[in-house]
């Protein structure tokens, strides 16, 4: 053991250790690079084993009948012994040095890289990893393999213990440097994430930078937008208070000029104008229908003129025709384009009426017929009145009354459109038009504006035969002072004029007095009792 010792103090010095017998022990690598492996013959067992040998050979004194060994004997067997422990010392001196000296080699390798590793964080280290496990599991082996074999074997186990310092070592050496490297990513991870963020706040920054640069900058085509509409508004609200008030000047000449070659009131113009619009409104409404096919217009027309034509002097028949026409208008307001086709065949179903004034003159029961019909669809249809009222206005200009200078309309169609407008103002009054009032406004505006001769006189007269009655009854006294008036102003511009045609204003100037003085206004007309059976269906226009 003390060689054992010696030899292992020169190896750490750097001397080697020559071996002094191979005849108890053999060698045999099992690689280059691994700890060498060795086995000891049955001879070269331990001291005990050679005690039992010699007892068995008959050396040993404990034996009373073995004779006593020489000294010569006793020396040979002790350099056996001894040749025996040097050969083992030998050999685990030998195992000891080689496997030292793959551990140096190893743990040299292993230095080469923890300063590649140190350098370079990013490079695996799970190659040294492997050659420390490779290397424990070897050295185990080897020892297991031979702790059994080599019981005397102190100085080992403290080289051993150095070892798996020195390996322990290593490992908290590997240890540390794998901490290094997962900080070190953990730091990198952390710098390319604060280096992101610091990015995309940047980004970030940048787009709202430039989110407002465009927001100011669409503020500003915004303002400079708004500007220049509200400039070229100014402009063209100058240009059309221009063009309106050139307009304006143009009607005012238009109807200076008018009212220098018709004599009319202003009052009896605006209500003109009022019902024109409505009949306007309606009539572009149903533009489109105007302006289609005349075969489907008179598909439209054919129920209406079917029911105008069907009117007599009878309130069974005057509601029978209200139903129908309330069934075919309600019926077309329900289909497509309803309005276009409501407003069209109201529009149409009011000429119609209109269009049967000439004969109206004649028969003044079914002038009252006619007008009982308008004041029962107005029920329904709240703007057939004004638009009737316009349509005779385009027929005839004496409803309104107005008189065109030159105006030469023949009797009949004067007397008959102004018996339908009269039997309008004889009605009833309903809100949504005043009968009454308008026959008062007309009477006014008639003898305050309107010159006297054969057609306004034959006007005023078919007026006074059908709502002469209704008026007097509405204003008593006021209607009193106006047929004097009639009688002391009127009738006497009336003898004045000069007419071809004498014998006809003769007719209705005598007509006119004899209804004023006569005091014919204190009875109903004739026909304005409509009865209840058709008695008078046989009347047609």
């Amino acid at each position: 053991m003390k060689f054992a010792v010696e030899d292992e103090d020169r190896e750490h010095s750097g001397g080697g250790v020559g071996m002094l017998g191979t005849n108890r022990g053999t060698f045999s690598p099992s690689t280059s690079s691994t700890p060498w492996v060795f086995s000891i013959d049955d001879e070269s067992a331990g001291p005990k084993e050679s005690l039992s040998r010699q007892k068995k050979r008959g050396f040993t004194s404990s034996s009373p009948s073995s004779p006593s060994p020489t000294n010569k004997e006793r020396s040979k067997s002790f350099r056996k012994e001894l040749e025996h422990l040097d050969h083992c010392t030998k050999v685990n001196a030998q195992a000891w040095i080689d496997s030292y000296n793959d551990s140096q080699k190893l743990f040299r390798e292993l230095s080469d890289v923890n300063e590649e590793e140190t350098l370079d964080l990013k490079s695996s280290i799970f190659s040294v990893v492997d050659q420390n496990e490779w290397f424990k599991q070897e050295t185990t082996k080897y020892f297991n393999a031979n702790s059994a074999k080599n019981k005397p074997q102190g100085h080992k186990n403290r080289s051993l213990h150095a070892l798996d310092d020195s390996l322990k070592a290593v490992k908290a050496e590997i240890d540390h440097v794998k901490h290094l490297k997962t900080m070190a990513e953990k730091a990198k991870r952390e710098a390319e994430e604060a280096h992101r963020k610091r990015l995309e706040m940047e980004a970030a920054l940048e787009k709202q930078r430039q989110l407002a640069a465009e927001k100011e900058e669409q503020e500003k085509m915004a303002l400079l937008q708004k500007k220049k509409q509200e400039e070229e508004a100014e402009i063209a609200r100058q240009k059309a208070e221009a063009e309106a008030k050139e307009k304006r000047d143009l009607e005012e000449k238009s109807k200076a000029a008018a009212r220098s070659a018709v004599s009319a009131s202003s009052s009896a113009l605006d209500w003109e104008a009022e019902c024109s619009k409505a009949y306007a409104s309606h009539k572009e409404l149903a533009k489109f229908i105007f302006e289609a096919s005349k075969l489907e217009r008179l598909k439209l027309e054919k129920p209406l003129k079917k029911a105008v034509n069907q009117l007599s002097c009878s309130m069974q028949q005057i509601s029978f025709v209200s139903n129908q026409v309330n069934q075919f208008l309600a019926g077309q307001r329900a289909q497509q384009n309803g309005d276009a086709r409501y407003s069209y065949c109201l529009l149409r179903f009011t000429e119609l009426m209109v269009q049967q004034g000439p004969g109206l003159g004649s028969s003044k029961n079914l002038a009252f017929a006619y007008a009982e019909l308008a004041s029962v669809l107005s029920r329904s249809h709240e703007c057939l009145p004004q638009l009737i009222v316009a349509a005779l206005h385009r027929f005839c200009p004496l409803t309104v009354p107005k008189h065109p200078k030159g105006y030469t309309a023949p009797q009949g169609e004067v007397k008959g459109y102004v018996a339908f407008y009269a039997a309008l103002c004889q009605l009833d009054p309903c809100p949504w038009f005043q009968s009454s009032g308008q026959g008062w406004s007309y009477l006014a505006r008639f003898l305050n504006t309107i010159p006297a001769n054969e057609r306004t006189a034959i006007a005023l007269d078919s007026f006074l035969q059908i709502a002469g009655y209704k008026m007097y009854l509405s204003y008593r006294r006021q209607q009193l002072k106006l047929f004097q008036y009639i009688n002391r102003e009127f009738v006497p511009a009336l003898c004045q004029g000069d007419s071809k045609d004498a014998d006809d204003i003769d007719a209705v100037k005598s007509r006119i007095v004899k209804y004023v003085e006569k005091q014919q206004f204190l009875q109903a007309p004739e026909g304005s009792a409509i009865p209840q059976t058709d008695d008078s269906q046989h009347i047609r226009c």
